[in-house]
């Protein structure tokens, strides 16, 4: 019970902070991509993947290790340890953020036009250069409080720097827009490059002494000597860090080059480099954030997942850890499946009328029907973090990264597919990713089929939630007649059908009501009633 609470905790904590950034960054994609336009949203994506690529290789994977290794030394009681092993990191981190920023101030004259199909991308990658040593303290500080199991701050200052950056990106976007692209371009870049830097700004408070009880355990204890040297803890993060740095700058380069092919492919397929830039911003700016929308809760299970895990793998608590993977996995089937059935339901509606994007359906549905598999990816990846199990994951993400290359170049080029071959490429990925992830957890922690079957039940109840909906819309068009609020209704009936459903498919029991803050008063009115 304690377990499920702790897990449960820090994942609410995670949630109500990424369900605010979220909303947040929705709304800063719809203005973008309407008032904007999806050709500078296009511009810019050119240039971010690389921009990505550059925080990876000065991270170098050490965040994902502090947070294991400060999980296990505080499970110990070890005070000493932990300050040791944060220091020690926070020095590797900002000699990495220095060395990659001046390393990225010589790139451009590399990257345009190269690399990047689109020169005009070139003074947003200039603006974005600074947020890198930035983004790197911060990242140091958020591993500290997560391995602490601390959710607060890190959620806090996440919220400070997207509602700086969305503020003064969209404002200096949308004021540089006459100017040009890129300028708007620009504009956006340097929205992110003030959001880190105030962003650090709250963290660095945050995660003092002064305001959260798991924090304050460590701060209280911090001059308790340490067992080891910053020569054993570097060792000790060196085995963590490398694997998952290597498959980050994978997958990053992965990224670039998508950032890469995507343009010219769809140039291949008959566009021209203007309409190939703004389908690819289509694509990255509209498309994709609907599909991921159920991310706000996977993202916070996965990130709470890891050190919570990486707790009970060092007590070796093989079936505490089977359990949070289980319980994990069916929560995010339960939130996944009905998400996947309303975006094809009315996902082209919504496209259209939030972001403005027509003719767009073929893509957008062919996302969708991998888009299950990428929730399950986006929670399978951090109970594997948590385990310290990465060099599977960096296999996996060669395999498939040069499997979506190929239906990239084979399939998207020719003029029958275009932005269709795309987003099958993305689709059979996230399909293949999901499904070597979880035969390794059926291997390694022993899940039975009816651990499995926790993946597929909630889709008998999403077909029925749907079904409810479709019923409503089908009447609607026949009688000429439809209305918000009628809508609005029977989506949350079709809601409170499904979420009933949960029950007797066992996908959703009481023992997870209780877990959440107001749970157990949930399960009291149930009872009653």
């Amino acid at each position: 019970m304690i377990m499920a609470t702790a897990l449960t905790y820090g994942t609410v904590i995670l949630f109500g902070a990424t369900l605010l950034n979220r909303f947040l960054a929705f709304f800063n994609q719809i203005v973008m991509m309407k008032y904007i336009g999806p050709e500078t949203v296009g511009l810019f994506q050119m240039i971010y993947p690389i921009y990505i690529l550059l925080l990876v290789v000065a991270t170098a994977g050490i965040p994902v290790a502090l947070t294991k290794r400060v999980a296990e030394e505080a499970a110990r009681g070890q005070w000493g340890n932990v300050r040791q092993m944060v220091s020690t990191s926070m020095v590797l981190l900002a000699l990495g953020g220095v060395i990659i920023t001046g390393a990225a101030a010589i790139l451009p004259q590399y990257l345009f036009p190269g690399l990047v199909a689109d020169r005009r991308a070139e003074s947003a990658f200039w603006v974005l250069i600074p947020s890198i040593f930035f983004i790197c303290l911060a990242s140091g500080l958020r591993a500290f409080c997560q391995g602490m199991q601390s959710m607060e701050p890190p959620s806090l200052a996440s919220m400070v720097e997207q509602v700086i950056r969305i503020a003064s990106g969209l404002s200096l976007a949308l004021w540089l827009l006459p100017r040009g692209i890129a300028y708007a371009a620009a504009g956006i870049a340097l929205g992110i490059t003030l959001g880190e830097l105030f962003g650090l700004a709250a963290l660095l408070w945050l995660s003092g002494p002064f305001l959260f009880q798991r924090l304050k355990r460590f701060w209280n204890n911090k001059s308790m000597p340490a067992t080891f040297g910053r020569r054993f803890a570097l060792r000790s993060l060196w085995p963590l860090a490398y694997p998952v740095a290597s498959s980050r700058i994978i997958g990053c380069l992965m990224l670039t080059l998508d950032a890469f092919l995507i343009p010219r492919c769809l140039q291949l397929s008959g566009m021209t480099l203007s309409e190939a830039t703004a389908a690819f911003g289509s694509l990255v700016g509209g498309l994709a954030p609907l599909i991921t929308i159920p991310t706000v809760f996977t993202i916070p299970l996965s990130t709470s997942l890891v050190s919570g895990i990486a707790e009970s793998w060092a007590l070796r608590q093989t079936e505490a850890v089977r359990y949070r993977t289980v319980k994990a996995l069916r929560l995010t089937a339960v939130i996944g499946w009905p998400c996947v059935g309303m975006i094809l339901l009315v996902g082209d509606d919504v496209a259209s009328s939030l972001f403005g994007i027509q003719g767009m359906s073929a893509p957008l549905h062919i996302l969708t029907i991998g888009a299950f598999f990428l929730y399950i990816y986006s929670t399978t990846t951090g109970i594997l973090q948590g385990m310290g199990q990465v060099m599977f994951p960096l296999v996996v993400t060669v395999i498939t990264s040069a499997l979506r290359i190929f239906l990239f170049i084979y399939v998207a080029s020719l003029p029958l597919f275009g932005l269709k071959g795309i987003a099958l490429g993305y689709t059979v990925t996230n399909l293949v990713t999901a499904c070597l992830h979880v035969w390794w957890f059926r291997g390694k922690l022993g899940m039975s089929g009816s651990d499995l079957l926790h993946l597929l039940r909630p889709a008998l109840a999403a077909v029925a939630m749907i079904g409810t909906f479709q019923i409503y819309l089908q009447v609607s068009s026949y009688l000429g007649y439809t209305s918000p609020f009628l809508s609005g209704l029977s989506g949350l009936l079709a809601l409170l059908l499904y979420l009933l459903l949960l029950f007797p498919l066992g996908s959703l029991t009481r023992e997870d009501l209780r877990t959440f803050p107001g749970g157990t008063l949930l399960v009291g009115f149930f009872r009653k009633n």
